[in-house]
């Protein structure tokens, strides 16, 4: 009985820990909104399968200085980013699929 309530116990302290570990697939909130809304998923954890769905995104007029995280986005073939304020386009050349900018 003792041993079962310790093993409980342990359990219950070491899946906060996990849940707590894991951050978000997309960092930048702005690009998180418009992927989740190429995707229409409002909500709900975002997935590699889901990235990979994602063809066309639209970001513009939103001050972005960085396509940071965007290399994620493996399938993108159309990219609108006017109006930003991009000092930094590292990862773009990882989007091989990528016909329109």
């Amino acid at each position: 009985m003792k041993s079962t309530f310790m093993a409980l116990l342990t359990f219950s302290l070491c899946v906060p820990l996990v849940a707590a570990d894991k951050k978000p697939i997309i960092a930048d909130p702005i690009v998180e909104k418009a992927v989740r809304k190429s995707l229409k998923k409002p909500t709900g954890e975002l997935t590699k399968a889901d990235l990979e769905k994602v063809t066309r995104l639209i970001l513009y007029n939103n001050k972005l200085t960085s396509v940071k995280g965007l290399e994620k986005l493996t399938k993108l073939e159309w990219l609108n980013l006017p109006n930003n304020q991009l000092t930094d386009v590292t990862g773009l050349e990882k989007l091989t699929q990528l016909k329109y900018l």
